[in-house]
């Protein structure tokens, strides 16, 4: 759901050169979700597999509510796609809904089955509660683009300054 691909199985133990660690400091976000921040800056990275094993005393300070918050902060900070979920929802409940309509419309001309009021009646309500639903992703689309660029980060990150000095 992000433009950052997070690599399965990455654990957070890491050893990083002092250009990343200041690339880091760079961003000036005050939510920070490291796993993807790490991502982000885009260096060059080495994996090391090792052999997991488990814990033999004491039990992890992770309850699954830390994780989950843990989680929905991932996907808020390095994502947009819940607020265009909105739009796609609401167009697909207004087209949904208008196709209904279509379909009412026919069956009345064409075979006489009078419509009772009910399904007009939903026909009419779940097509605007669409048109919000897409007015609702459009600001959300707004805000989204507000929202990364209060965060303030970079345009780029040089790997090594030197590189480019004569």
């Amino acid at each position: 759901m992000s433009e950052i691909s997070l690599k399965s199985g990455v654990r957070d133990f890491r050893l990083m050169s002092k250009g990343v660690v200041d690339a880091i400091l760079q961003l000036s976000e005050y939510h920070r979700f490291s796993k993807a921040i790490f991502e982000w800056v885009g260096f060059s990275k080495i994996y090391l597999e090792y052999e997991y094993i488990p814990r033999n005393a004491g039990s992890s300070g992770w309850s699954f509510w830390k994780l989950f918050k843990y989680g929905i902060e991932g996907l808020i900070s390095f994502s947009t796609m819940p607020l265009r979920l909105a739009f796609i929802l609401g167009f697909g409940a207004s087209f949904g809904a208008f196709i209904y309509m279509i379909i009412l419309i026919f069956d009345t001309l064409i075979y006489g089955n009078a419509v009772r009021g009910y399904p007009s009646l939903m026909c009419v309500i779940i097509f605007f509660s669409g048109i919000i639903l897409i007015v609702l992703g459009i600001i959300g689309e707004y805000i989204a683009r507000i929202y990364e660029q209060v965060k303030n980060r970079p345009n780029y990150i040089l790997k090594d300054r030197n590189e480019f000095k004569n």
